[in-house]
């Protein structure tokens, strides 16, 4: 030791005096300030207003610090329900993940990064920021960094947040391939052609698994399963989940409304997942549903349901009501099943075979059909009253609103014009139109006159015009209706 040290005079450690009256080069805590850098990570702070409660942020911690807490006064709503995140600091940290991954932005990280308390579980935090919490956060001139807690803490002090710009996932979903307007205009050919396996797994793998999309839903349908199905190749699973809750997924993965994207949270930062068309694809990618699903009713109740009303709620009560056992009969004017979907939404949308694939698996069951059978008519309705332990009714609207101005009646009603053309012999059209509205049905109609202008007067000039009342950002027609109508030259 000696040796390696050589010899030191006694008067050495004395050296270090010299330092005693040079002024230091740390500060005296507490009682002189430094702010941590302007992206520190410390304490959350949560924007409730913000927050849709998804849970993204808990699932991703890889401390599992996060729970989700549910909040009596917040009235959950379809995109939003009333959890908000509660962090455990004796398991975070401060990875800053929980803030990357949050969909709307609204949790971060604060410059914050004391907690006195004598308390031992004082450290677990129902995160807030100084909106939702304003009495515990304060001024500069109030704050004192002897108090320093969760509970006594600086306000406008944040530190790590997100870019909205940037996401731990695909913000684009992928493309979905359609019949160019030029050639769709021409016929009644399909117009969206669905994705392949390849594409569907690749927009599965977008999907956070929150589960707002439930909510949403009508029918709350097990989306993210079914998703998540799709993700992992096993479409058969995918199509039993779906099952569970909606007995028509052909038809609904062409043409129902999407509530569901309209509230995903890959949609803040980016676009929703397309949760409609990813049902498609796990409808048209199963052959034969029967032996897939492998269902079968339970024992016989021998309760007797007429159901009147071959559309969506008709299907679906015969369906459910056949599966517990109940003998099952529906009646229908039409030559088949859908209701409005089979005179409705023109063949460029929902073709005849994408909903008799769905109207034929029911009857499988052992569902019985009377098509072409109007009650009142061919079957009274004291009858089925008598014959019948319970009657549904799903009649739906088929008739046309009218604007009862002077010579509407020389008009043709909407729904005539689309029923005719879809099931009936059809419209003999002008080569110049005018359709009156500005929503869905009127989107349809224009688009549908269009291409029988061009099926009875190929290669002639046609026009087909829409007015409506309200201007294009109120027009109540969907965006992608009327970009498609624009792009076909309506």
């Amino acid at each position: 030791m000696e040796e390696r040290m050589g010899k030191v005079s006694f008067l050495s450690p004395f050296k270090a005096i010299k330092y005693l009256f040079q002024k230091p080069r740390t500060f005296l805590f507490p009682f002189q300030k430094r702010d941590a850098s302007k992206r520190y990570r410390g304490l959350h702070l949560n924007d409730w207003e913000k927050c849709t409660g998804c849970g993204n942020c808990a699932d991703i911690c890889p401390n599992q610090a996060i729970t989700m807490v549910k909040i009596p006064e917040i009235k959950p709503e379809p995109g939003e329900k009333n959890e908000r995140p509660q962090i455990d600091y004796g398991r975070c940290c401060f990875c800053g993940l929980c803030v990357d991954i949050c969909p709307p932005g609204s949790l971060r990280l604060s410059r914050d990064y004391l907690h006195i308390d004598h308390a031992t579980d004082s450290f677990v935090y129902l995160a807030k920021d100084e909106k939702t919490d304003r009495q515990h956060f304060f001024s500069e001139n109030e704050y004192s960094i002897f108090k320093a807690s969760l509970s006594h803490r600086k306000e406008k002090f944040e530190g790590f947040v997100s870019d909205l710009n940037y996401t731990l996932f695909e913000p684009e979903r992928v493309p979905m391939k359609e019949v160019p307007p030029e050639e769709r205009k021409l016929s009644f050919i399909e117009q969206v052609l669905g994705y392949s396996r390849e594409e569907a797994k690749k927009e599965a793998e977008r999907c956070l698994e929150c589960k707002l999309c439930e909510d949403a839903c009508p029918a709350h349908l097990k989306i993210s399963d079914y998703i998540k199905a799709i993700y992992e190749g096993k479409e058969e699973e995918s199509l039993r989940k779906i099952f569970e809750d909606n007995p028509i997924p052909s038809i609904c993965g062409r043409i129902c409304m999407a509530h569901c994207e309209k509230v995903c949270s890959a949609g803040i930062r980016g676009e929703p997942l397309a949760i409609r068309w990813l049902k498609r694809y796990t409808a048209d990618s199963i052959k034969d549903y029967k032996k897939v699903l492998e269902q079968k009713p339970e024992a016989a109740t021998g309760k007797k349901v007429a159901v009147i009303g071959a559309g969506p709620s008709g299907l679906s009560v015969a369906y459910f009501l056949r599966l517990k056992g109940h003998s099952i009969t529906v009646f229908d004017s039409l030559g088949g099943g859908g209701g409005m979907m089979r005179i409705g939404p023109p063949l460029y949308r929902l073709p005849i075979e994408a909903i008799d694939k769905d109207v034929n698996y029911i009857s499988s069951l052992g569902v019985e059909f009377r098509f072409n059978t109007t009650v009142g008519k061919d079957v009274m309705f004291e009858e089925i009253l008598k014959e019948y332990d319970a009657v549904y009714l799903g009649i739906g609207t088929t008739i046309s609103r009218s604007t009862k101005i002077k010579n509407s009646e020389k008009c043709i009603p909407a729904l005539l014009f689309l029923r005719e053309n879809k099931i009936g012999k059809g419209f003999k059209v002008g080569k110049e139109i005018i359709v009156i509205g500005g929503g869905n049905v009127a989107m349809d109609v224009a688009r549908e006159a269009l291409r029988c202008q061009n099926m009875q007067y190929p290669g002639e000039k046609v026009v087909t015009k829409t007015v409506s009342l309200e201007d294009w950002d109120i027009m109540p027609a969907s965006e992608e209706e009327i970009e498609d109508a624009k792009a076909e030259g309506i």
